[in-house]
């Protein structure tokens, strides 16, 4: 997981690379592209950029409300991946990189 600090005065997102989960930057980035790269391929690139976007203002919540649930989703998924998952949806950066990568074209 990936700590990451919010500014009070800016509300920009200022990521520190606090690796809590075992996965690195550079593993980090290529799950995001993997991920992208099979919705993609599934025809749901056009689908998932729609929801993405239009949501964009609330995943920041949808973190919050996720470690809320932590505990009770805990006992059906693996916590490493769901903390993964938070984290992603907590980042402004990471979301943005992800979207790019959704809209790019070329590789299936």
């Amino acid at each position: 997981m990936t700590v990451s600090r919010q500014s009070h005065r800016t509300g920009d997102s200022a990521s520190a690379t606090t690796d809590v989960a075992g996965a690195g930057p550079d593993r980090e980035i290529a799950a995001l592209e993997h991920a992208a790269d099979r919705i993609r391929a599934a025809g749901l690139g056009p689908l998932a950029l729609l929801l993405l976007e239009s949501l964009r203002p609330l995943l920041f919540v949808g973190a919050q409300g996720l470690h809320f649930l932590k505990p009770f989703l805990g006992l059906f998924l693996d916590e490493s991946r769901l903390e993964r998952r938070i984290a992603l949806l907590e980042d402004r950066r990471r979301v943005a990189r992800f979207l790019d990568r959704l809209e790019q074209e070329g590789r299936p």
